[in-house]
């Protein structure tokens, strides 16, 4: 978005006492050490199900003004990640911070700062698409009803949708509509910004042209995080790249100029053959063996000397409010734990 837009104050919800005090400030991404499982189906030889790993150690971080995309084999847990940053799937074990607030217990906090682009779009067919945006930007910033028909063309514009603001959402093609879906959320121009597949059913040359406005949207002082199966113009577009192999196991975290060679593979399409579980019938180590190298990097261990120091800032913002008693708190911060 123009730098001459400022950013909103974000409203602050229920529960949100420690928001009000401290505001969010700067956005950095700390991830470590996150697992989390699904229960497999049942066999007929035992009632009960052998869970299915869909993160394992999960750990990277990233820092704000960057746009990650996340690389792997179909199935691999790249949605899974999404899922449990947004609080949609239950983590069993690792930390997860937005700055320094735990979204694993406090999700609920950021979801004013907080986009997410699923891969399944839904919308109101029977809706034009300046109505749609409208709507959605009513639910979100009622307060703010002056500025929503220019922030609508202004994202439209962007986002290549200004001739198709007066058409049905049903009379899109499949591009058309993902698009709209982006700019749903990016009306509200959210810090953390997910975005799930989101140039899936795009030519080359609009591909190009989303991931490039991808990374202006982070670099005005955002994070944004999209899973991907189009490596033409990562180069280009992208800050870093998160490569995942099966079971959400992490291999790689860096710039996308430099994954191939550490990688020691030629081509993306050679990688994701490499990153197979099995290899002519029999278990390939290799996913294994560089999940196991990328545990004992540098990157690694700083993603968790760093989601130690948030927890112990969060600690201690926790019991700095529990001293202050409710009594302390003011009428406002009252109010909002009502």
């Amino acid at each position: 978005f123009s730098a001459a837009w400022p950013d909103p104050v974000a409203p602050v919800g229920p529960g949100c006492a420690e928001l009000e005090e401290a505001p969010l400030g700067p956005v950095n991404l700390i991830i470590a050490d996150l697992c989390a499982k699904a229960p497999g189906p049942a066999s007929w030889l035992s009632a009960q199900s052998a869970d299915r790993a869909l993160l394992i150690e999960m750990t990277f971080m990233q820092r704000e003004n960057t746009l990650v995309a996340i690389l792997g084999r179909s199935g691999a847990g790249k949605s899974s990640l999404l899922n449990a940053i947004i609080g949609d799937l239950a983590v069993e074990s690792g930390s997860l911070f937005l700055k320094d607030l735990d979204l694993l217990a406090h999700s609920a906090q950021i979801s004013d700062r907080l986009g997410y682009v699923p891969q399944d779009i839904q919308l109101h067919g029977t809706l034009t698409v300046r109505q749609l945006l409208g709507y959605s930007f009513h639910l979100r910033d009622p307060g703010n009803s002056r500025q929503r028909d220019s922030r609508i063309e202004h994202v439209c514009a962007e986002l290549q949708l200004s001739r198709e603001l007066d058409k049905l959402v049903s009379a899109l093609s499949g591009g058309q509509r993902r698009r709209v879906s982006m700019a749903i959320e990016l009306l509200s121009k959210p810090a953390l910004l997910i975005l799930d597949e989101p140039t899936s059913g795009l030519d080359p040359g609009m591909d190009r042209e989303i991931m490039t406005y991808l990374r202006r949207y982070a670099q005005a002082g955002r994070t944004v995080m999209v899973t991907t199966h189009t490596t033409e113009h990562l180069e280009l577009a992208v800050d870093e790249v998160l490569i995942v192999a099966d079971h959400g196991r992490p291999i790689y975290f860096g710039p996308p100029e430099q994954a191939l060679g550490k990688l020691d593979v030629p081509r993306y399409a050679d990688l994701m053959d490499k990153l197979a579980p099995e290899i002519r019938d029999r278990p390939n180590p290799w996913p294994a063996e560089r999940a196991a190298e990328y545990q004992r990097q540098e990157g690694a261990a700083e993603a968790r000397r760093e989601a130690a120091a948030a927890q112990r800032a969060s600690r201690a913002t926790a019991g700095a409010s529990s001293r202050a008693g409710p009594d302390r708190a003011g009428p406002d911060r009252a109010a909002g734990r009502e």
